[in-house]
């Protein structure tokens, strides 16, 4: 069976159980296993894509006065690579699901009056479809190649764009847990 139709059959399979079983009896919203039912990746032209937006906020720590509303923002995600002959589509989501947790570790860090930590804790995202508002204060890029992958985070508040670009060994070495490390 090919992954599209396991994709298609666990989907089928989901919306027999939660006609079985109600989501209020397995212990989810109903608004939550849609979310949890979702495919974050499609297939366009030839090249696996995930466009996400987030809206997030940063709650002060109790620390520093807590619970109330420090910051919010909108992110734009856009990761892409090509869907033959490059990885696989398991390796596409983790690889981007890291780079999107390194950007969030990078977007905490400049809190000011924070530790990465704090920060890090103090932010809530919610996955979105599409955009709340029309300009986003982040944008991430990450673009998987031959060569590599080329990640671009703008921060349209302060107008700068942070670029990196690995390679696939240096990607390896870091990441020895998702792609099996470097031997």
């Amino acid at each position: 069976m090919t992954t599209r139709g396991s994709l298609v059959l666990i989907g089928i399979l989901a919306v027999v159980t939660s006609l079985i079983v109600p989501a209020e009896e397995n212990g989810l919203s109903e608004e939550l296993q849609v979310r949890l039912m979702d495919d974050w990746v499609e297939e366009r032209d030839g090249w696996f894509m995930v466009e996400r937006y987030a809206l997030c906020e940063i709650s002060l720590p109790a620390a520093l006065g807590g619970g109330t509303p420090f910051r919010s923002f909108q992110a734009s995600i856009l990761s892409e690579a090509p869907a033959e002959g490059l990885l696989s589509r398991d390796h596409f989501v983790a690889i981007s699901v890291r780079m999107m947790t390194e950007a969030r570790a990078t977007i905490a860090g400049s809190i000011p009056g924070m530790t990465v930590k704090q920060a890090y804790d103090a932010l809530r995202c919610r996955s979105e479809l599409h955009p709340a508002k029309e300009r986003n204060d982040y944008e991430l890029e990450i673009r998987m190649t031959l060569q590599g992958v080329e990640t671009a985070l703008t921060d349209n508040a302060l107008i700068t764009i942070t670029k990196v670009n690995q390679s696939w060994p240096d990607i390896v070495a870091r990441m020895p847990e998702i792609v099996g490390g470097a031997d």
